[in-house]
């Protein structure tokens, strides 16, 4: 993968399945291997690539025979860097007390033999978001500066795994919406003229084109409040989403 983009995570869109047979296979193995199977409610979460019919990840809650909760996350396709590698140097460099990272009790990288990989996680449903809805409150805002601020001073900066881009940050954006708009039109959903796509592409273009960007660092690309969980007890946030570090210009 060209280091012009880094660790980016669909580029395996224009040949994805829906991944039901995939699915249904590692959830057994899985069972049959380990002992953790899926509860009788409805999966946490699909990770489609704009299309039902195109999926990259599966998430579901899982329970063993002791009756312990789990989150089981199932990576269908082949990644630059898979999860369980990237949380553990994240974790080896990490200065806060406040921050930590999702706990794995057990994961296997994405295999050609086997078809699938999977990150066995602790069970934080119970916890919650940041933000109390995807439109965040005062105290939801108030309490996401305290996150930032304890994020910037304390868990940057991170040693990068991937190296620096070799291209502008404008020119990474561009080529990122052509490969953003390929994936849709291969989709069977379509929400957007051509017409009004290219009108907005021509108007993100040249907004790229008239701001700095120069300035990329190192860092998690999701941070929004629904991309953290916040555990009142104790006061600590769970960083989440961690397939998202990457290069991003400051203030991302």
């Amino acid at each position: 993968m060209s280091n012009a983009i880094g660790n980016r995570i669909t580029d395996n869109a224009l040949n994805a399945d829906d991944g039901r047979e995939l699915i249904q296979r590692a959830l057994a193995e899985i069972e049959d291997q380990l002992g953790w199977c899926s509860t009788e409610e409805k999966e946490l979460f699909t990770g489609v690539y704009y299309d039902t019919k195109k999926v990259g990840s599966f998430i579901v809650k899982v329970r063993n025979p002791q009756g312990i909760t789990a989150v089981l996350k199932l990576q269908l396709r082949p990644l630059p860097y898979d999860e369980g590698f990237i949380i553990r140097h994240i974790e080896g460099e990490n200065k806060s007390t406040v921050i930590r990272l999702p706990k794995i009790l057990v994961d296997r990288p994405w295999s050609e033999e086997a078809g699938y990989g999977f990150v066995l996680f602790e069970d934080l449903s119970q916890l919650s978001d940041l933000w109390n809805s995807i439109r965040p409150n005062e105290d939801d805002l108030v309490r996401h500066g305290v996150f930032l601020s304890e994020f910037i001073n304390k868990l940057l900066p991170v040693t990068a795994w991937l190296s620096a881009p070799s291209v502008s940050s404008q020119e990474k954006y561009k080529e990122a919406f052509q490969h953003f708009f390929e994936i849709s039109q291969k989709s069977s959903h379509r929400h957007i003229s051509l017409e009004e796509i290219e009108l907005l592409r021509e108007q993100f273009f040249n907004i790229l084109d008239k701001i700095d960007l120069h300035d990329a660092h190192f860092t998690h690309g999701h941070l929004s409040g629904k991309d953290v969980k916040y555990d009142e007890a104790t006061g600590e946030f769970i960083l989440l989403a961690n397939l998202y570090w990457s290069w991003r210009p400051k203030y991302y």
